[in-house]
């Protein structure tokens, strides 16, 4: 795949891997990554990383959560080969989901909870992101999702 190609959406390919099983599928996400300045000769570089980028939450096909379900992510920063403490901004979640975060040590944990029969979508609306903005080592904007 080129970066000119179509498949991705806001930078990025979501690939979905499918087995004869309809209930057995994984997906992946593939970000386009683009060439920044050029650092000061010798600085580190910053990297921010997020346990699970790619998460379930069932639902019926009237969009309700079937079962109840709760997804924890780590998130985690460095620069260069040090842990650093990153900033995160949670996005505003749907309706039927609440979304936490947590601070230990030099991770945030960021917990989503939806309830069970919680309305997050409905038969049109078969997919969706959460977009959280993370800021670590002076740098500030940068985008994960789930």
């Amino acid at each position: 795949m080129k970066p000119s190609h179509a498949v991705f959406f806001n930078n990025v390919a979501t690939i979905k891997v499918t087995t004869s099983d309809n209930n057995c599928y994984d997906v992946h996400s593939i970000t386009k990554l683009y060439d920044g300045a050029t650092g000061a000769a010798g600085a580190s570089a910053v990297n921010v990383i997020m346990q699970n980028e790619a998460e379930v939450f069932p639902c019926t096909n009237d969009g309700l959560v079937s079962p109840a379900r709760t997804v924890t992510s780590a998130i985690t920063a460095y620069k260069g080969t040090t842990a650093i403490t990153p900033t995160v901004t949670l996005p505003t979640a749907p309706s039927g989901m609440t979304i936490t975060q947590a601070t230990s040590g030099n991770t945030v944990t960021v917990t989503m909870t939806a309830a069970n029969n919680a309305t997050l979508g409905d038969a049109a609306t078969m997919s969706g992101t959460l977009d959280f903005t993370i800021s670590a080592g002076g740098i500030s904007g940068i985008k994960k999702s789930l």
